[in-house]
């Protein structure tokens, strides 16, 4: 063994087994099954990704002419969360989910998704009217958010969930259904929003 791989394996051994450390490895065990795993990480993708929010009006995301920073990304992850809980029950074990092309609404919508407890249900955004209403049925799907492109899928497939459109392309909306820009609109600044409380766990399953 080499002296660099030597002293790479030690400070990799020395950083997984001291005690309290951000790195240190232990055994876990989930339905009778032992693993590996870091004691002390994150409990969900919440607490993961909170550490970004410092970096505030820092650039974050670029798509073509648009620029997003960190605290814009936020901004709307907490406002869209708190209304999912709000206005659309969001809760723990419920499938909401997104069918749309790579728009940054994207992440956007999954974050918010997963800080309420619910699961996120990804869809193909390529696929047909009828592989789209499948994969809605089957995953016992609450609410949907997609592009014009999906919204008018679900039109033609008649279907009756509800739906957040994302960066509508043109004004048909049905009944009941709403736009992302409308729906953000409801919501009270994030700086005003309460914390969130945690209702995953990392032993949770879909």
């Amino acid at each position: 063994m080499s002296d660099l791989k030597a002293s790479y394996q030690a400070a990799v051994g020395q950083l997984t087994s001291q005690a309290g450390s951000p790195f240190e490895i232990g055994t876990r065990e989930l339905n009778g099954v032992s693993f590996k795993a870091f004691i002390n990480g994150p409990s969900d993708i919440p607490t993961l990704v909170a550490p970004a929010r410092k970096f505030g009006d820092q650039e974050f995301l670029i798509y073509q002419d648009e620029r997003w920073s960190f605290a814009d990304y936020f901004e709307q992850v907490d406002r869209l969360s708190h209304l999912l809980r709000e206005k659309y029950g969001a809760k723990k074990g419920m499938r909401i989910a997104i069918a749309m092309r790579n728009y940054p609404e994207w992440m956007t919508c999954w974050l918010a998704i997963v800080a309420t407890g619910a699961v996120v249900v990804p869809i193909n955004s390529m696929g047909s009217a009828e592989e789209l209403q499948f994969n809605l049925e089957d995953s016992e799907a609450k609410l949907v958010f997609c592009d014009q492109r999906r919204y008018d899928l679900l039109n033609q497939i008649g279907s009756s969930l509800r739906a957040v459109l994302v960066r509508p392309e043109r004004q048909n909306l049905t009944d009941g259904h709403t736009t992302l820009e409308a729906l953000l609109e409801e919501a009270p600044a994030a700086s005003t929003l309460p914390a969130m409380q945690q209702t995953i766990a990392p032993d949770d399953i879909a």
